[in-house]
């Protein structure tokens, strides 16, 4: 039977304009292409393929489950498709292209494409048959002794006060047990304090301390340091709660925000790199915003580093170009740079034993190592960094036949946890934890044991935290009603 298109769910129509508006992009980058058009038919099937769970999504889902999974895919599409048609403006010169500008990419690959391809095509796929298979075999999950989302009042306002009593008297970026526990634990209680609200739960006092004292309290210490992607990523936890909640305003508002933090992503770049206080860095950031907006101009000094610059379309458009990152290290292993052989996943063989239990733990850090191998990161150099996405692990440790069975694995993982952590009908506290653990998973732009391996430790203190809390309350409060 037909359903005309008048009356089709707003969601559905959603989808078709989606599709209509990426084949017309799609279209005009082919045309615009400044790459071979093999090249550019490959970054179009990365795209096209990237998307079609938000586009399912849309399609099927006809509640309020959170887009977990396109979000996933959503990145693939940014980092891994895109770039193929971003080049003249990561890079005027698109034959000169310079991995984190000194390192000459030499030729491209429409092999490594083909192989980033297959390996996001199979882990859309093999998600999907996962998720189809446990349905109906897995429950969701659900704790009994666990707190109400009302008793849990409290619990969060204790979460949080212990976020930012930490981050008074220790440096918030430093992962010390502690804040490896408060700052996921701080981003739950703000999407639990909201939860509250809606229901009605939270005192006028409460709703007042939120707005004109937490959020922006919890959003400078965000900032401070100017490492946009954990502001973003902040942002993104609360545009799920808003999804759960059906506030399309406050979804893209968030959504805005987002990206309007992009946009800043260059000169924030700059102002990070000069040493300064949290407040000289924040007014430093504002002005060259401002200056560089030519709004009173004349009593605005911009930096000169930043005056020559962009606003920073040309730095996000490389910082978002990690297909070239896995051309590189394509083009140099293993003929150059032998293999890793799994040296990066060895940190989930310990990572769940306290240092208490093992003094000696090593510390995760193989993204300097990786650095290092390949020549971007200098010898002496032991603080320096670099992002290896899942799919760039995958290569590196084992090669290209790696990439598909490894991304396949991924896609199944993802299915369970989705299975266990996002459905519409959790109850709110459940809900909360689930999205904590999940949420960071949509950004697998770190390799795989820093983005999951505490993981487990954090879901079992947060269940802990809540069932514990609740039966102190409850002690608590019969304890004052027979007072």
């Amino acid at each position: 039977m037909k359903i005309p298109l008048a009356k089709l769910p707003l969601t559905k129509k959603y989808a078709l304009v989606g599709l209509i508006s990426l084949t017309v992009v799609l279209l005009y980058f082919l045309i615009t292409r400044v790459v071979p058009l093999t090249t550019a038919i490959i970054g179009a099937l990365i795209i096209t393929v990237s998307l079609m769970p938000a586009f399912i999504h849309l399609w099927y889902e006809e509640d309020n489950k959170v887009p977990f999974f396109p979000m996933v895919g959503l990145f693939y599409c940014l980092f891994f498709g895109l770039p193929v048609f971003t080049l003249p403006i990561a890079w005027p010169d698109p034959t000169n292209i310079l991995i984190y500008k000194k390192h000459p990419l030499g030729e491209i690959s429409n092999e490594a494409l083909l192989i980033v391809f297959s390996g996001v095509s199979i882990m859309i796929v093999a998600f999907f048959i996962t998720r189809f298979i446990v349905q109906t075999r897995i429950p969701i999950f659900s704790l009994k002794g666990l707190a109400s989302l009302r008793s849990a009042r409290p619990l969060f306002w204790l979460l949080l006060a212990g976020y930012f009593f930490n981050g008074l008297h220790g440096d918030i970026m430093v992962l010390s047990s502690a804040t490896q526990f408060l700052l996921p634990g701080s981003i739950l209680s703000l999407g639990g304090l909201i939860l509250c609200w809606v229901e009605g739960y939270l005192t006028r006092t409460e709703k007042i301390t939120l707005i004109l004292i937490i959020l922006p309290l919890f959003f400078f210490t965000k900032i401070r340091y100017l490492f946009l992607t954990e502001v973003a990523l902040a942002i993104l936890f609360l545009i799920f709660i808003f999804w759960r909640l059906r506030m399309k305003k406050f979804i893209l508002a968030g959504a805005a925000c987002v990206g309007v933090l992009a946009s800043v992503y260059g000169v924030a770049q700059v102002v990070r790199s000069e040493p300064q206080t949290d407040l000289n860095r924040m007014s430093q950031l504002t002005r060259s915003i401002v200056g560089y907006l030519d709004i009173r101009k004349d009593k605005i000094k911009v930096p000169e580093r930043i005056a020559k610059s962009s606003i920073g379309i040309e730095d996000l458009a490389q910082r978002m170009s990690q297909l070239w990152i896995f051309q590189f290290v394509w083009n140099k292993t293993p003929e150059q740079q032998p293999y890793f052989l799994g040296q990066s996943y060895e940190p989930l063989l310990y990572v769940l034993i306290p240092r208490f239990l093992y003094p000696e733990k090593p510390e995760e850090r193989f993204g300097n190592k990786f650095g290092q191998r390949y020549g971007i990161i200098k010898n002496y150099d032991k603080n320096m960094s670099l992002n290896l996405p899942w799919i760039t692990e995958l290569f590196i440790n084992f090669g290209p036949l790696s990439v598909p069975l490894g991304m396949a694995f991924f896609g199944i993982l993802l299915a369970l946890l989705d299975r266990l952590f996002n459905e519409p009908h959790l109850k709110n506290l459940e809900f909360l934890i689930g999205l904590t653990i999940i949420y960071r998973l949509v950004y697998p732009e770190s390799n795989f044991s820093v983005t999951t391996g505490t993981l487990p430790i954090l879901f079992l203190s947060l269940v802990i935290y809540f069932c514990l809390g609740n039966k102190i309350l409850s002690h608590l409060c019969n304890w004052y009603q027979r007072g």
